[in-house]
């Protein structure tokens, strides 16, 4: 009788006996430890970072100046002030030309009779439609009312804002006093903040105006 090698039985078996504890995971796995620890978030500490140690402080610092931002409706020939707000606009503003409905809405400012700063910004007069399901399909179209938002240079506060649009013969000068009434008013209340009479944007005087709103010079 001829014997048979128990060789090949052996490996198959050694190769069955690692596939098995390849599948078992080890015991530290399989016991109570085993469970998902909860997530823990937590916010880091409060501290605080001087302005001049901010990236993010110096980044504007250095291309914006002390502003007021007009936002302004020109109807045909007229000009209503609808808000002006104190804030930082840009260093070095862009200047827009053109002519006739292309003309650019100017803006100065005046403070005490003296001419502070100027500036210029596109107008709106005329309009791309988008609109194709209109009879206009997309074309061009000139509006007369229109509102325009004027970021304007103020190191200092202005009492007046003389703004013309050519495109539609619109000239008027606003009164804009009692745009920093608020800014002025907290920082009385609060004087170690930077703000206040002594402050530039604050203008010398009752700072007890209502904001402004509904004006309209022709």
């Amino acid at each position: 009788m001829r014997r048979t090698s128990s060789l090949p039985l052996t490996l198959l078996s050694g190769a069955l006996l690692l596939s098995l504890a390849a599948c078992t995971p080890p015991a530290s796995q399989t016991g109570p430890t085993a469970q998902a620890q909860p997530t823990t978030v937590r916010d880091l500490p409060k501290r605080p970072v001087k302005d001049a140690d901010d990236p993010i402080n110096r980044f504007v610092a250095d291309r914006t100046v002390d502003g007021l931002v007009l936002s302004v409706t020109i109807d045909g020939p007229s000009v209503t002030l609808d808000q002006a707000v104190p804030a930082r606009v840009r260093k070095t503003p862009r200047k827009p030309t053109g002519q006739g409905d292309y003309a650019p809405v100017t803006a100065i400012g005046f403070a005490g009779g003296a001419r502070i700063s100027e500036v210029a910004v596109p107008d709106s007069v005329v309009r791309a439609l988008d609109d194709w399901n209109t009879p206009h399909q997309g074309a061009l179209v000139r509006v007369t009312r229109r509102q325009v938002v004027i970021p304007l240079a103020a190191p200092r506060a202005l009492d007046t804002v003389e703004v013309t649009a050519p495109a539609t013969g619109a000239h008027a000068r606003l009164d804009v006093r009692a745009a920093y009434a608020e800014y002025c008013r907290a920082g009385e209340r609060a004087p170690n903040q930077g703000q206040g009479r002594d402050n530039p944007m604050c203008p010398k005087g009752p700072v007890d105006q209502q904001p402004p709103g509904d004006q309209q010079r022709r």
